[in-house]
């Protein structure tokens, strides 16, 4: 029970270094994240006590007055909450799907189709990240000349 409340504390100190920091941060990633914490926390509290370690990751915002210290401008403070943001989202993404074993649950499911099944599933998620890509990279303004824009069609 100690271990688990010092777990908590240790989350909700490290949240609120990311929460204090809320006028340098990119609040999509903010937004998403305190979602993503809030019903993986609820969840997590009501069934699965003992994995509250999932959530760890979270628990780097702690390191954000520390961090303050070393950073000449606010842009590049910024840039980097974002990308502690962004990487505390995805390591307890990859923890919780560890964890809970989900990705052998969708490799099951996803053996079980027919192979011309398997087939059209791949090649549509390859070709929305392709233009998912694509679309950010245009989008950030690189400019395109020679046969470069016949390749993201």
């Amino acid at each position: 029970m100690k271990r688990y409340l010092l777990l908590k504390l240790i989350l909700i100190l490290g949240l609120s270094g990311f929460i204090l920091n809320f006028e340098i941060i990119n609040k999509s990633n903010l937004l998403l994240s305190l979602l993503f914490f809030i019903l993986s926390f609820v969840y997590i509290d009501n069934k699965y006590r003992d994995k509250i370690y999932i959530l760890l990751p979270f628990s780097s915002g702690i390191l954000i007055p520390i961090m303050r210290i070393f950073y000449w401008d606010k842009f590049d403070f910024s840039i980097r909450i974002d990308y502690l943001i962004v990487l505390s989202l995805a390591f307890s993404l990859i923890l919780m799907i560890i964890e809970f074993d989900i990705y052998s649950k969708i490799f099951k499911k996803f053996n079980s189709f027919p192979l011309k099944k398997r087939l059209i599933i791949l090649f549509v998620f390859f070709e929305l990240i392709f233009i998912i890509s694509s679309t950010l990279i245009v989008k950030r303004g690189i400019k395109l000349v020679g046969d470069e824009p016949h390749y993201l069609i």
